[in-house]
């Protein structure tokens, strides 16, 4: 069962990125927040477990968050490249943490980890393609994201230190009224 809903994710990440590339217009933006976060700890639960990482997640309930104004296919992207970022850098006995939030601008995303950080001198750039610190790294996860976020008017922000880990924080505006009427 497990299998299959990550081959479904795979499947609507994939189509999505494939539609970005052509240059295609999204059939439908608006996502869930609570829904993309359950599949990509679907994904990614065993590997965040198998290497000693401890999770803390806190996120209201469905009737506490509103839609959001992001593709689903999108969203899951997103947070897949954010928490798999996020166990890469944490070390056994280490803690990622989710916080979710439903605030003015819409929603608030946070995931933090206590892995090495990145350097302040490389901070500025990490947002830019095809720059990584990470050896075999293609630079590209989190200038997806970030074009991914900026596309549907949110913002992302970082923040981290050497030793002490990263905190990401994103904030997806709320998808209109239109938006939450159309079925996905």
């Amino acid at each position: 069962d497990q299998v299959q809903k990550s081959l479904q994710v795979c499947r609507r990440i994939f189509g999505g990125m494939l539609s970005f590339a052509r240059g295609g217009g999204r059939r439908t933006r608006i996502g869930h927040v609570r829904t993309a976060l359950e599949t990509s700890f679907a994904i990614l639960r065993d590997s965040i477990e198998r290497r000693g990482i401890q999770l803390s997640i806190d996120i209201p309930t469905n009737d506490d968050l509103p839609p959001v104004a992001c593709a689903q296919s999108d969203l899951e992207q997103v947070l897949l490249n954010l928490l798999t970022n996020a166990r890469e850098a944490t070390e056994s006995g280490g803690l990622l943490t989710v916080e979710v939030r439903s605030s003015a601008a819409g929603v608030d995303i946070a995931i933090a980890d206590t892995g090495h950080g990145i350097a302040a001198e490389h901070l500025p750039r990490v947002l830019e393609p095809f720059f990584t610190t990470k050896s075999g790294g293609s630079g590209l996860g989190l200038t997806i994201c970030r074009s991914i976020v900026w596309e549907a008017g949110g913002t992302i922000h970082i923040e981290s230190a050497v030793g002490t880990g990263t905190r990401v924080t994103v904030t997806i505006p709320r998808a209109s009224v239109a938006q939450a009427m159309k079925p996905t």
